[in-house]
C-alpha cells in the first residue's frame, strides 16, 4: 500500500516466528524506513439507555447562531459511517475503506462518532456540536459483531486511513479508538499531518486501572480527551482526566446509528467525537488553529468553548 505522506510504502508480511526479532532484522535491510509489528486498536463505546443532554450543555440554540462549522473537513477514521442516514447524508464529503478484503458498510461506532460532529440541522432526529462541518468518513475499522458496536483495526489499515486524510487535506482527524501500545509508524503520519495544520483528536481510553493516556491520545502532538460522567465525576479516572486536553461528556449521549435510527452510547470515543464538532465550530471562524493553542486542561466543556469562541453561552 502506498502512503502519499510519507512517499512510502507499506508491505505486509505474516509469520508464525518471532515478530520483533523479524521486524528488527528487516529494519536493518537497506531502504527500509521502519518495521514494526501491525498492532491491534479498538473503538471505545458501548450503548446505553437514558437521556442525554448535550444539546443543553452546549447551549445548540446559541452556538449555532455563532457558528456551524461551515467549509470544516472532519475525517472520522472509524468502522464505517451510515453515508446515508438522513441526519448525515448532505454532509458526507467522502467515504473510503481499508479493511482489506472488505467493501465500505454502515457500522454502529463510526456512525454514532459522525452523529455528535455533525448529523444536520434538518427538521429530523439530531443535530451535531458542527452541523455544517464535512465528514470525510474512513473506514480503517471493523465492527467486532452485530450486537458489539467496538470496532477493530490495525496498524495498515489506520495508517492508510490518516494517510487520505492528510491526502484530503482536512482540518481535523477525529480518531476515537486507540491501543495500550504505542505505533511508531501511526505517530510519524500524524506529525505529518500536524505540521500541515491538521489537528488530531483521540480518547485517553476507558478503563479506570490505566495510568497514562492510550495511544494515540499519549502523543504529545495529539489533542487528548477524557471523559465527564453526568453528575461531574471525571471519566475513566481523575488522573486520565487530569491529563488530558480537555474533557467532555460521556454517559448518554443520543446519536445516530445505521438505519436511519438513533440510540444512546457512553464512552471518551464519544467525548472525542464532540471535542472535535467543538473545534470544527473554531475552524469556520479561525481557519488557523493550533494544540498550542487551546485553553489549558478543563473538565467544563462549555466553558472551554466559549473559551475558544469567544462569546458567552448563558442563558
Amino acid at each position: 500500500y502506498a502512503l502519499t505522506s510519507l512517499a512510502s510504502a507499506i508491505l505486509v508480511f505474516e509469520t508464525d516466528g518471532d515478530i520483533v526479532a523479524l521486524a528488527e532484522k528487516i529494519e536493518s535491510e537497506p531502504g527500509v524506513m521502519m518495521a514494526q509489528p501491525n498492532h491491534v486498536f479498538h473503538t471505545l463505546s458501548e450503548p446505553k439507555d437514558a437521556l442525554q443532554s448535550l444539546s443543553r450543555q452546549l447551549r445548540f440554540s446559541k452556538i449555532h447562531d455563532f457558528s456551524r462549522g461551515r467549509g470544516v473537513t472532519v475525517a472520522i477514521i472509524d468502522t464505517g459511517v451510515d453515508v446515508d442516514h438522513e441526519d448525515l447524508q448532505a454532509n458526507i464529503r467522502g467515504a473510503e475503506n481499508f479493511i482489506s478484503g472488505e467493501s465500505y458498510h454502515a457500522e454502529i461506532h463510526g456512525t454514532a462518532v459522525a452523529g455528535i460532529i455533525a448529523a444536520g440541522i434538518n427538521q429530523n432526529g439530531i443535530a451535531g456540536v458542527a452541523p455544517e462541518a464535512n465528514i470525510l468518513a474512513l473506514r480503517a475499522c471493523k465492527q467486532v459483531s452485530e450486537a458489539d458496536p467496538q470496532g477493530r483495526g490495525n496498524s495498515v489499515s489506520i495508517a492508510r486511513a490518516i494517510d487520505a486524510a492528510v491526502s484530503h487535506k482536512v482540518g481535523i482527524v477525529n480518531m476515537s479508538f486507540g491501543s495500550g501500545t504505542s505505533d511508531r509508524l501511526i505517530a510519524r503520519l500524524i506529525e505529518v499531518g500536524v505540521r500541515r495544520g491538521i489537528l488530531f483528536v483521540a480518547p485517553v481510553g476507558n478503563r479506570e486501572g490505566l495510568s497514562v493516556p492510550t495511544f494515540p491520545a499519549s502523543l504529545e502532538r495529539v489533542i487528548a480527551v477524557g471523559g465527564v460522567r453526568g453528575n461531574g465525576e471525571a471519566f475513566p479516572s481523575p488522573a486520565l482526566a487530569a491529563a488530558a486536553t480537555v474533557c467532555a461528556p460521556c454517559e448518554h449521549l443520543f446519536t445516530t446509528i445505521p438505519g436511519n435510527r438513533y440510540n444512546f452510547l457512553d464512552g471518551t470515543s464519544i467525548s472525542t467525537a464532540v471535542v472535535s464538532g467543538v473545534l470544527a465550530l473554531v475552524l469556520e471562524k479561525r481557519r488557523v488553529l493550533r494544540k498550542e493553542d487551546l485553553p489549558s486542561t478543563s473538565n467544563d466543556i462549555r466553558l472551554w468553548t466559549e473559551t475558544l469562541l469567544g462569546i458567552s453561552l448563558s442563558e
